[in-house]
């Protein structure tokens, strides 16, 4: 967020207080980066020409996340992940084989569902069996 607000020349509280409402819908799907960014310029009077939540997302894979997925499967199980995301990101991460640890991944943006509300644990419970 502090790399988008100093390109958009707003602060980050400011971006926050309008993100929280529109980012949820593109974390459940029910909006594209291209209406999140012409909602922003409606917003702010700001036109953004680039999808900035795609362009400077750089994401950090947590090692110890890593290792211990590793070790529950060597030991059999079965590990899936249930993340709140949004198109572009989880496009990054399918690209670069940051889910291939997973025997299925959960998207928020690909289900309508989104944590922490329980139908969204409910559903992949229900898919897990």
């Amino acid at each position: 967020m502090p790399r988008i607000a100093e390109k958009v020349g707003l602060t980050v509280a400011q971006i926050e207080s309008f993100t929280d409402d529109e980012f949820n819908e593109m974390v459940t799907g029910a909006q594209t980066a291209r209406e999140f960014w012409a909602d922003f310029h409606r917003h702010f009077g700001t036109a953004v020409r680039e999808d900035l939540l795609s362009t400077l997302f750089q994401p950090v894979n947590d090692e110890r996340v890593e290792r211990l997925i590793s070790e529950l499967k060597a030991a059999g199980q079965r590990v899936v992940c249930g993340t709140n995301t949004i198109e572009a990101h989880y496009r990054y991460h399918v690209e670069h084989g940051d889910y291939e640890p997973f025997d299925k991944v959960y998207a928020s943006h690909l289900l309508g569902l989104a944590k922490p509300a329980p139908s969204f644990f409910r559903h992949i419970l229900e898919e897990e069996g």
